[in-house]
């Protein structure tokens, strides 16, 4: 028998037939491959939203406000006599020292009105008003310029007060300048009958008499021994 045998040049195109398949499916697999990283880089986390993230405080929120109430404050006011009243919530006039007045003696009495069964402060000096409400309270300055603060107030809390400056000038009334405050005696009315200028209060002495001197305001402050 004769053996049938293939030409070469038909094998050879067929290996050739076969590589240009195989290049063209390498090929589309390629074109595959970069179709799908390029996809998935333009769906790659970067570019996705960043969610906003909004304060909790807004526009339409009421701001808080600050008030601010002032309380009244009492300023004093000048009467018709000179005197000045500090508060009114009680009815106080003083009739006796007149304001700024000029003064020779160190011993004094505040008298003026005011609501009856009052309770009367000068210059911490304490006494009651009368029935008709009239007062009169002793008091002791001294020589220059001196305040007389007159408070009246009654159970219910009620005050008034009148500040008064008075000028006290011991020159002018003989006695010694620099001395101790004298010792007073009073009425039972409070007004000053006898003032002792000598011995001063206090006074430690080696002598077994003494000899008193004094002046009585009711004359003159004539010098008494």
């Amino acid at each position: 028998m004769r053996r049938l045998t293939k030409p070469k040049s038909s094998l050879l195109n067929n290996i050739m037939k076969n590589i240009c398949i195989s290049i063209a499916i390498l090929v589309i697999l390629v074109i595959i491959l970069a179709g799908c990283s390029k996809t998935a880089s333009q769906t790659s986390p970067s570019t996705q939203a960043i969610p906003s993230i909004t304060t909790s405080e807004s526009q339409s929120s009421p701001s808080p406000s600050l008030t601010i109430t002032q309380l009244p404050v009492s300023t004093p006011s000048s009467t018709s006599t000179g005197q000045s009243t500090l508060q009114t919530g009680l009815p106080l006039q003083v009739t006796e020292p007149a304001d700024a007045a000029n003064l020779t003696t160190d011993m004094i009495t505040v008298k003026g009105q005011t609501q009856p069964g009052a309770t009367i402060n000068v210059n911490d000096q304490v006494d009651t008003a009368d029935e008709n409400g009239n007062f009169s309270v002793p008091v002791n300055l001294q020589d220059g310029p001196n305040v007389i603060d007159v408070i009246a107030s009654d159970d219910n809390g009620n005050q008034g007060e009148v500040l008064l400056m008075v000028n006290v000038d011991l020159s002018q009334s003989g006695s010694p300048s620099g001395s101790s405050t004298p010792t007073s005696t009073l009425d039972s009315q409070g007004n000053l009958i006898l003032k002792v200028t000598s011995p001063i209060d206090g006074a430690i002495l080696n002598a077994n008499t003494v000899t008193v001197t004094g002046q009585n305001p009711a004359k003159n402050n004539e010098d008494m021994i």
